[in-house]
């Protein structure tokens, strides 16, 4: 929930309503580049960015961040935790066994701490704790906008280390003790790709047999969505019931 005072933009007109359903739709069943530009910045008819709504300015930024720690108690694991405007997010990926998951590159440990390990998207969907779940879009969507939109997101919210440095792209500030890591993936081929190049992780929804995964690049600013197979393997982020 979004800390008091601070409200989201609600989609102003039936105009964005409708482009805001279009791009859900479209965005789950296509992976073409022209639609999900097209979602990022509005529709040219002045539908409005309805999609990206954390795309605003400055007043959206929030400040209530606390950090705090939560043991899982079926391995005894230990995670860092964050709590931006409300939503209370573990600030590392899992790395809970119990329900499949690997570590990137069939390694007996992860390629640094934190990284956790990778996980099919139906492996993802059984690994999360109790009074945790898999993060949703719409928890995504309002984190995007409590840190300032889309376009600064991966900025704001990736570790200061672990990425590789490119011209592209500052550095991560790490503002928020988000932590986001470029923790490569895996496809169904046992391959694995991008370490410190790319974070991905799992994102609840499921329609017409495509689910999807939110990531950053490390020569992007931005953080962003888009369409993937349940096979290949992701990291996850949990965010705590509410």
């Amino acid at each position: 929930m979004p800390t008091p005072g601070l409200q989201e933009r609600p989609l102003n007109s039936p105009a964005e309503t409708a482009t805001f359903f279009l791009c859900v739709v479209f965005g789950a069943v296509f992976e073409f580049a022209v639609v999900q530009k097209l979602c990022q910045t509005g529709f040219p008819l002045g539908f409005g960015n309805a999609t990206k709504r954390g795309n605003i300015g400055e007043e959206s930024m929030c400040s209530n961040v606390i950090t705090g720690t939560f043991k899982d108690t079926r391995d005894g694991k230990d995670y860092k935790t964050v709590t931006i405007c409300g939503q209370i997010w573990m600030a590392e990926n899992l790395d809970y066994a119990g329900n499949g998951g690997v570590y990137y590159d069939n390694a007996a440990s992860p390629p640094f701490v934190g990284a956790g390990r990778l996980y099919t998207w139906d492996q993802a969907m059984q690994a999360v704790p109790k009074g945790w779940h898999l993060s949703s879009y719409d928890e995504w969507d309002k984190l995007m906008y409590f840190v300032g939109g889309y376009s600064t997101a991966g900025t704001e919210l990736k570790a200061a280390g672990h990425w590789n440095k490119s011209n592209e792209a500052p550095i991560g500030m790490d503002t928020y003790g988000f932590s986001a890591l470029p923790g490569g993936w895996g496809d169904s081929t046992g391959k694995f790709k991008d370490i410190g190049d790319y974070g991905y992780w799992w994102d609840i929804r499921f329609s017409f047999k495509i689910v999807h995964r939110w990531f950053m690049r490390h020569d992007r600013e931005d953080a962003n969505w888009n369409n993937s197979t349940q096979n290949n393997l992701y990291s996850v982020r949990c965010i705590q019931d509410y």
